[in-house]
């Protein structure tokens, strides 16, 4: 089917080249290199991704503005507060309801969403009377 010429190079041709030319001078590297190229050792495996996608967290953050804080700032809450304030701010009740329903964010969490999304709650909250 093939003549002479034509044969297929072998899968490992990269590796033999390599071990033969010596082309990396630290022998484990090397051997490391060729065991890779050859098909010898398989790949590491890929870690899954951690959390939540950016998706996911968007629409909640939009929900957090857009439903949760709004209602607070009605009945006078500041949105944020002072570290050094006792008095509880929209962002801490917030932060406290999640809490109890198993989702984890603190009030600065809580309150890094509203610094980065309160501009929807200004087109959107002031036409929707929750």
């Amino acid at each position: 089917m093939f003549g002479p010429m034509l044969r297929p190079a072998p899968v490992n041709v990269p590796a033999m080249i390599l071990q033969a030319t010596g082309g990396i001078a630290d022998k484990r590297l090397r051997d490391y290199a060729c065991h890779r190229l050859s098909g010898d050792m398989s790949r590491p495996p890929v870690k899954p991704a951690r959390g939540r996608s950016a998706d996911d967290n968007r629409w909640r953050n939009v929900c957090i503005v857009g439903y949760l804080i709004p209602p607070l700032l009605r009945a006078e809450f500041p949105p944020t507060r002072n570290e050094a304030t006792e008095t509880e701010s929209a962002c801490s009740i917030v932060s406290q309801a999640l809490a109890k329903i198993g989702i984890k964010l603190g009030e600065k969490a809580i309150a890094k969403i509203w610094a980065r999304y309160s501009s929807f709650h200004d087109i959107l909250g002031a036409q929707r009377d929750i």
